[in-house]
């Protein structure tokens, strides 16, 4: 398997025993925080109606690649099919791939269909900060052409942000269609290197420098020229926007243009039920991907340097796979938003109890094996240790650290059962075998 945008460096060594740069494992409690973060959000999306799709880990990369821009395809992993002979891609976006399914299925004929899913994608990013395995949970939401099918997706990102605890989630908004008519009609006339140039400047938010190179002879290109100046300037709240809008409308620049602003506006008005603080418009907001042809949008947070989800409408990628119908969506970026929590807190159960093999015989382990089924089912985590000690007191010093889930540990003595605490304290338990609720309330009142 190799990267298309090139093989190992020449003289390169593989040291045995390392993980590749950009992939690892993941363990203990963000492995547990992953989890449960992936199945609050994946709930969510269900309380929203949306259905969860599963998706291959490759495919046909003649199959995928006409909804895949170069520079991602540069950026894919292929590898040959041992069976057919053909070249198979790793799964480099997600978008992309269900676009493809959706394209190709019955469901989505004349109908709205939502679509849920949680994976990784698989990508070569050169960057200083190399991510290789990127996973993403998001949704897709096709054959809805409508700003309040924008509206939805926009609310379910802002409502799981939330419910993830980020801090001060903001929402930033901007929309291609603009962009890519103003750009247009800034870059008349000109070719080559200064109309790229302008397009560096405009995302770069450098008025300056599209004014240097733009050629402004006409009215309506002075105009539009003012009212960029105004919309780069920094970014604006749901109130300024609506004003800058209802001064583009005014302007006539293109078809695309007018519906642009039109549809913009339309969205940025339904979205007034939000906190006014939590939603930002960007007039310059890079797109995340090529295939975005209206609203797109980032969700960023306190502490964080990246975005930690994305998306946007992108009607026109379905129809490279043979079906031409709106879409909509936006997906988290998960492994963003777990290095934001550097100190996670134990999530999801109480503080447990270990069970010491320290009695002999088979009695004492079926004794031991009922208490923990019991104490199971009333939700406390049971963790078995082995052990050689067999002497009173048990050491729990030098067992408690190896189980950040155990608060106590069990010792099955002959006619005994002995709770020892992580503070050294005892409570002996006379009889067969002891009730699990003596033992849970016994537990939380140390």
């Amino acid at each position: 398997m190799k990267s298309r945008s090139g093989t190992q460096a020449s003289g390169s060594k593989v040291v045995r025993g390392h993980t590749p740069k950009g992939v690892g494992p993941v363990f203990s409690r963000i492995a547990s925080y992953r989890r449960e973060m992936t199945g609050q959000i994946l709930g969510l999306f269900s309380l929203w109606g949306y259905s969860e799709i599963t998706l291959p880990s490759f495919e046909y990369l003649d199959s995928l690649s006409p909804g895949l821009d170069p520079t991602l395809l540069n950026k894919a992993y292929t590898l040959q099919d041992r069976g057919s002979g053909h070249v198979l891609i790793l799964r480099p976006d997600a978008t992309a791939q269900i676009a493809r399914l959706a394209a190709q299925s019955n469901e989505t004929d004349g109908n709205s269909s939502r679509y849920s899913y949680s994976t990784s994608v698989f990508r070569h990013e050169d960057h200083h900060i190399l991510e290789r395995e990127i996973l993403q949970t998001g949704i897709e939401l096709f054959g809805d052409p409508s700003s309040q099918a924008d509206w939805e997706i926009l609310s379910i990102c802002l409502e799981g942000s939330h419910l993830l605890g980020l801090k001060n989630p903001t929402l930033v908004l901007a929309h291609e269609g603009i962009q890519r008519s103003a750009l247009k009609h800034l870059c008349k006339g000109l070719t080559g290197e200064a109309e790229h140039a302008i397009q560096r400047a405009f995302f770069a938010h450098d008025f300056r420098g599209i004014r240097e190179r733009s050629n402004a002879r006409t009215t309506a290109h002075k105009n539009l020229l003012k009212l960029i100046e105004r919309m780069l300037e920094k970014n604006h709240t749901l109130t300024e926007s609506l004003k800058l809008l209802s001064d583009a409308e005014k302007l006539e620049v293109s078809g695309d243009w007018t519906i642009g602003v039109e549809n913009l506006a339309e969205l940025l008005r339904l979205m007034k039920d939000q906190k006014e603080k939590s939603i930002q418009v960007d007039f310059a907001l890079r797109p995340s991907g090529p295939y975005y042809s209206g609203m797109i949008f980032h969700i960023y947070s306190s502490g964080a340097y990246q975005e930690l989800a994305s998306g946007g409408r992108y009607d026109t990628l379905p129809a490279l796979f043979g079906k031409s119908m709106p879409a909509t969506g936006f997906a988290f970026h998960v492994n963003r938003i777990e290095s934001l929590f550097q100190e996670l807190p134990e999530r999801g159960h109480r503080k447990g109890l270990g069970v010491l093999f320290s009695g002999k015989g088979k009695e004492t382990r079926e004794k031991m094996t009922i208490l923990a089924q019991e104490l199971r089912r009333k939700g406390i985590p049971v963790v078995y240790i082995n052990s050689k000690e067999e002497r009173s007191p048990f050491n729990i010093s030098r067992v408690l650290p190896q189980y950040p889930a155990i608060g106590a540990v069990l010792q099955f003595e002959e006619n005994t059962v002995r709770l020892v605490d992580s503070e050294g304290s005892i409570h002996d338990f006379e009889g067969e075998l002891p009730d699990p609720d003596r033992v849970i309330k016994s537990l939380g009142e140390r």
